[in-house]
């Protein structure tokens, strides 16, 4: 059975879509899995960190700190040109880390990357 479902909600299309197609001004831009979608536009991850002892000085050259509080931030790392290991290195040497997440970028903002013709 096909549904064919639109939305400007990305969030229902990661959750409810197997395949998506993406179009622009009546053109066809993307059609696959949702899963390929995530693969082949993907190029940033976000990692989270929370620690045992206050943050005070992170320096690590090559992620974008997104958010940061007293005992947890948020760092937005480019796939393409850091490794997520060599982050978390850092961090290890550092802090005393307690937990982390590491996600990737909401659908919307993949979307939007397609459309401004960002494929990496």
């Amino acid at each position: 059975m096909t549904i064919f479902l639109t939305s400007h909600d990305a969030r229902d299309i990661e959750l409810l879509a197997q395949r998506s197609i993406v179009i622009n001004h009546g053109k066809i831009i993307f059609d696959e899995s949702t899963e390929n979608l995530k693969k082949n536009y993907i190029k940033s991850k976000v990692i989270e960190l929370f620690v045992e002892e206050a943050i005070e000085n992170f320096n690590f050259a090559g992620g974008k700190i997104i958010e940061q509080d007293k005992f947890s931030i948020k760092i937005e790392l480019n796939t393409a040109e850091n490794s997520i290991d060599k982050l978390l290195a850092y961090a290890m040497d550092n802090f005393a880390i307690k937990d982390t997440n590491i996600s990737d970028p909401a659908m919307k903002e993949i979307i939007t990357d397609i459309y401004r013709g960002q494929k990496q």
